[in-house]
């Protein structure tokens, strides 16, 4: 611990939170109760933490207020109910762990972070080489996901280590060590291809090493093309590079957000309503005309999601909070005594603030957690007592201030023993989710390859470990489908609605499982479902015309197939699919023409 930051009851509390809650990961009936008991578990210690500890910094005495406005969100709003606890605890918790964060030894919570960089790194850079056959559990199978699951979760998780790994090299530039875990991480997140995270990345490099000696910045600058030039030979890569639609994606998001935020701009929609507003003004626009579609619950710039959920009151306690900590880690100690760790701190924050211009890691709690730590850890503080005491008795000649301290040594290492435990049961739970995502990469493949069997053993072995996981509710209902069990698909996916019922996949899934048991009315009814939750999904539409067209309601089947080839004009199905049911209504000429691309 830092001399001076003392032996707080706050800390004692959040051990506690740690030991009690992480054992909890590992009881299946957990799982299931998730999300509404595990976030008001959390708060309440969070909340607890800060009360009874009384370590508010004055420069994070922000927090309350921040705290107060998602609350009244939450449950002012009506819009999304007990359903927006979870982003409203992720909105919260971080900084009120902030608080109590001084009383962590900066240094070794930054070398700590760097290990878990460079471990998940290693497991991007063995997936990237095909050693490790992982990648993003999602139809666009770009770039490598690690344990996280996600790229862009990923590559957000991976700016803050690649800054402090960077910072340290820049400081001492013969530990080959720092340089090595610069060099991996910063590997990892261009293994990614989330080009949020790459302009994150440059923003921190050019914070650490732009007033670096010439001779670090000329070596930074030849591994950075070294590593480029091999990436670069990547076909998924180069093309990311070149692509263009993803900036179109963000417009018409941005777009859509503003008319949200038109709509409530003081009070907002409510904590994790994005979603929702979002999917409500994009059928809006589809019902004035709009074709080009595009799903998603973030808004993909971080201060306009804040302003859609929570206003522009919220908006402005955010930034406000974000000026406070800019201030606490300005006049921090530690610019003194371990330069590293604060320069590293600091970029590594506004990498992630560069990398909430174009995603979302504010609400991923591996990226924002650890940064609002690192910065509280920064924070400076008033010194305990008992540690103001021991100064003085060592300035006095007393000796060693913890003795002095009156055995506060002895607490010292029951704490550290304590965090040892607690950190052991975070690795612990971080590996079982890993053993969970991977395990759906390994089922996917074999359902891929039609071992459905294999397949369902793999997910039920995950299923053990997280019954409440709706993903795997998904992909073992398809499994299960492709055995020739309908019953016990149908049993995965209501299982997955009854978790979260706003999951089209699982719509499409239901839809496929009444097309086999030849329910059309069902089938039917579940694509409609799909639609209303993803109104712009092509094959849903071609999906549902097919089934409209089998049960002779020839016209609405022709409209649905059309809105189809509308929203993806190069999908030779739907087109075909069309050009059959004009030719069943007698339209022949009108058929040729969609089969020759001449009218949508």
């Amino acid at each position: 611990m830092n001399p001076g930051r003392g032996d707080r009851p706050a800390l004692r509390l959040c051990l506690l939170a740690l030991l009690l809650i992480l054992p909890l990961a590992y009881w299946p009936a957990w799982d299931d109760c998730f999300p509404l008991a595990k976030w008001l578990v959390l708060a309440a210690f969070g909340g607890a933490a800060v009360v009874l500890g009384g370590v508010l910094s004055a420069p994070l005495k922000w927090v309350p207020w921040w705290t107060g406005w998602v609350a009244v969100s939450v449950f002012g709003a009506g819009v999304t109910g007990w359903r927006a606890l979870p982003e409203a605890a992720l909105l919260v918790l971080p900084p009120l762990v902030a608080c109590a964060a001084g009383a962590i030894e900066a240094r070794k919570l930054a070398a700590a972070l760097v290990v878990a960089g460079c471990l998940m790194a290693g497991w991007a850079a063995l997936q990237f080489a095909g050693l490790e056959p992982g990648g993003w559990l999602s139809p666009f199978h770009k770039g490598v996901a690690s344990t996280l699951g996600n790229p862009d979760l990923l590559g957000g998780a991976l700016l803050l280590p690649f800054a402090l790994a960077l910072a340290g090299w820049a400081r001492e530039p013969k530990r080959l060590a720092s340089a090595a875990a610069a060099g991996l991480i910063g590997g990892g997140i261009v293994f990614t291809e989330a080009r949020a995270a790459w302009l994150g990345a440059i923003v921190a490099a050019v914070a650490v090493l732009w007033r670096a000696p010439l001779r670090v910045r000329a070596s930074a600058a030849v591994a950075a093309a070294f590593v480029f030039i091999i990436v670069l030979a990547s076909p998924g890569v180069a093309g990311r590079m070149g692509s263009g639609g993803a900036l179109r994606e963000r417009i018409w998001t941005w777009g859509l957000s503003l008319e949200a935020l038109w709509q409530h701009p003081i009070r907002g929609a409510g904590a994790s309503a994005f979603r929702t507003v979002y999917l409500a003004r994009q059928t809006a626009m589809h019902d004035r005309g709009a074709t080009f579609s595009h799903y998603t619950e973030y808004a993909h710039f971080e201060p306009l999601h804040f302003a859609v959920e929570l206003g522009v009151v919220g908006l402005g306690l955010w930034c406000w909070g974000l000026v406070a900590a800019l201030r606490a880690w300005g006049s921090s100690p530690l610019r003194r005594t371990r330069p590293a760790v604060w320069a590293g701190t600091g970029a590594g924050a506004l990498a992630i603030l560069a990398d909430a211009g174009l995603s979302w890691p504010w609400h991923v709690a591996p990226t924002i957690v650890p940064a609002w730590i690192m910065v509280g850890a920064c924070c400076p503080a008033a010194p305990d007592p008992a540690i103001r005491a021991g100064s003085t008795a060592r300035a006095d000649g007393g000796g060693d201030p913890v003795t002095a301290a009156g055995g506060s040594g002895a607490r010292v290492t029951a704490y550290m023993v304590a965090a040892t435990v607690a950190g052991l049961a975070v690795l612990a739970v971080s590996f079982r989710l890993a053993y969970v995502s991977g395990s759906l990469r390994l089922g996917q493949a074999l359902a891929v390859q039609g071992r459905f069997v294999e397949a369902g053993a793999v997910y039920d072995r995950a299923f053990r470990l997280r019954p409440g996981d709706v993903r795997l509710c998904w992909y073992a209902a398809t499994a299960a489908r492709g055995r020739g069990e309908p019953g016990t698909a149908l049993g995965f996916v209501v299982r997955g609605l009854a978790l979260e019922p706003d999951i089209a996949e699982l719509r499409m899934e239901e839809a496929a499982i009444a097309k086999s048991r030849g329910d059309g009315a069902a089938a039917e009814a579940a694509y409609r479902a799909a639609l209303r939750v993803h109104p712009g999904q092509a094959q849903a539409w071609n999906n549902l015309g097919n089934i409209l067209g089998s049960r002779g309601r020839l016209a609405e089947a022709a409209s649905a197939q059309r809105r189809a080839v509308e929203l993806a004009p190069d999908m030779k199905e739907a087109r075909q699919n069309l050009a059959i049911t004009l030719i069943r209504l007698g339209r022949k000429a009108e058929a040729r023409r969609v089969l020759e691309g001449k009218e949508p």
